[in-house]
């Protein structure tokens, strides 16, 4: 399985706002989220879902929970029919296993801080996307990649593609990380 994780963030390190994102609508940034995550698994947690209020179409949502019960009602109720609920990597690892015949071996964690940072205490992450925006925000949820090292003080990830979006409002960058370890 490979595992990927993509994200946008603004220049203070601000990733959401009450379960939102806290910038308006970037549609450069959301043809590349769709590009990139169409026809595989994306992985969430449920503030992520619930921020959203639907699910993805075009591929299998799954959404990690500490509470798989309150979850499950609240996708019920909304009938989405392409949404699964998991409470554990293991489980996560077990589903993406059944789905690799129609969905592929190719996984997306996209958001939020606590998916991330789960994801990475697990060692699953390959490789990092970031659409880098060039504005401050006010939020409630910060995460970034760039600076973060492992015990030894090792740098973690290595910008290996940038492409600048100056002309677009806010200007943005979209940058790929690979994990060095």
């Amino acid at each position: 399985m490979k595992f990927n994780a993509i994200m946008a963030v603004a220049q203070n390190g601000v990733i959401g706002n009450q379960g939102k994102l806290p910038w308006p609508r970037i549609d450069a940034d959301m043809k590349k989220f769709r590009d990139l995550t169409m026809g595989h698994p994306v992985i969430m947690g449920s503030s992520t879902l619930f921020g959203m209020g639907r699910e993805l179409p075009g591929r299998p949502n799954i959404v990690m929970t500490r509470n798989p019960e309150k979850l499950e009602n609240y996708v019920q109720e909304k009938g989405f029919r392409n949404t699964f609920v998991v409470s554990s990597i293991d489980q996560l690892k077990h589903l993406l296993e059944e789905m690799k015949h129609k969905w592929g071996e190719e996984s997306w964690f996209i958001g939020g801080a606590e998916i991330y940072n789960l994801a990475l205490r697990h060692n699953l992450i390959d490789q990092f996307y970031v659409t880098r925006i060039y504005q401050d925000f006010e939020g409630d949820v910060s995460f970034d990649i760039v600076d973060m090292k492992d015990s030894d003080g090792e740098q973690i990830w290595e910008l290996v593609t940038s492409e600048n979006l100056p002309e677009n409002v806010p200007p943005l960058s979209f940058e790929i990380y690979n994990k060095l370890k």
